[in-house]
């Protein structure tokens, strides 16, 4: 009978042994479709963020045709390395660049510095120096946003007032998606404009106010008004306007230029009471 007891208790053993490997068997397999599913949803996660950037690729390019990039390449490389030191450095250039929010407040017209002058007094050179000098500075500190345009009589057809604020606004966002900030909402109602298939001039600029609002200090800096058509111009400038008014707390400062005739379009488009610096 003694060694039944011990065959029972040994197929006993060896039962409980097989469950216990049967147990750990489980819980690989569940640790291991765990680990499926996680890598699943990683799949899912990186399809819907490649979705997303591919959406906000073709966005970008719906905003504006606009290349300013390439007019600022070429104008830079063809600017002596030396050139307008003396400007960065004068005690007007320096004031547009410090003016606090307490000026602001008093007279807009200190944010906006104006350079005027005869074709081929090197405006275009000028604007391409300063461009450089702002966004050296905004390299360094994430709270500052420049954005730009070089108006341009071969390209009249495509600078249109939608295609010039569009495309201040796509270089926003571009600069608030670098900057890690968040962008879902404009995102989301510029996407809802796509599918409508035109650009509202009112909605961009209200969208482009969100953006600056964001940061410290933002820069526009526009070559050449001259160059474009006048009504384009007249608008575009009473847009620059709306948000010298409507941006209450972050700081907006304005760098352009153009020959003398637009000067008087300039100060009444932007609504201003006293002269601008330049």
């Amino acid at each position: 009978m003694f060694p039944a007891m011990l065959s029972q208790m040994q197929q006993l053993s060896n039962q409980v042994t097989e469950v216990k490997l049967l147990v750990n068997e489980l819980a690989s397999l569940e640790e291991n479709t765990w680990s499926i599913l996680y890598g699943v949803e990683r799949v899912e996660d990186k399809l819907r963020d490649k979705e997303m950037e591919e959406k906000v690729t073709l966005l970008l390019l719906w905003l504006s045709p606009l290349q300013p990039q390439k007019r600022h390449d070429d104008v830079r490389s063809k600017r002596y390395e030396e050139t307008g030191g003396w400007f960065l450095n004068s005690p007007k250039f320096d004031t547009w660049r410090q003016v606090d929010g307490e000026d602001q407040a008093r007279d807009s017209a200190k944010n906006i510095f104006a350079c005027y002058g005869i074709p081929g007094a090197g405006k275009s050179v000028m604007s391409s120096l300063v461009i450089d000098n702002l966004l050296d500075e905004s390299f360094t500190r994430k709270d500052i946003y420049v954005m730009y345009l070089y108006c341009d009589y071969r390209d009249r057809l495509q600078q249109n007032v939608e295609n010039m604020v569009g495309e201040l606004l796509r270089q926003a966002i571009i600069a608030l998606r670098n900057g890690l900030y968040d962008t879902d909402d404009i995102l989301d109602s510029l996407f809802q404009l796509q599918i409508r298939g035109k650009l509202d001039i009112s909605v961009a600029i209200n969208h482009l106010m969100r953006c600056i609002a964001k940061f410290k200090k933002s820069y526009v800096c526009i070559d050449a008004l001259d160059k474009s058509k006048d009504e384009v111009r007249k608008i575009f400038l009473l847009s620059l306007g709306q948000m010298l008014g409507g941006l209450s707390g972050p700081m907006l400062r304005i760098f352009l230029t153009g020959r003398p005739q637009v000067e008087p379009a300039v100060q009444h488009n932007l609504g201003l009471t006293s002269p601008i610096t330049g």
